[in-house]
């Protein structure tokens, strides 16, 4: 009989996510794909020139 696992915090289960995550990325597992929203393109057009920072 194995003995009865220990419920895992949130930070515990969110540091096992994000090892995974770049695990698979070191892998070469991942999508380097990026896309802006709406708010992210009105706040380059009212900030520009700061605003191509924003993009």
């Amino acid at each position: 009989p194995r003995p009865p696992q220990q419920e895992k915090s949130a930070a515990q289960i969110g540091e096992e996510y994000r090892a995974a995550l770049f695990a698979q990325c070191a892998q070469g597992k991942h999508s380097p794909k990026t896309t802006y929203g709406p708010c992210g393109i009105v706040t380059a057009i009212i900030c520009f020139p700061i605003g191509l920072i924003c993009l």
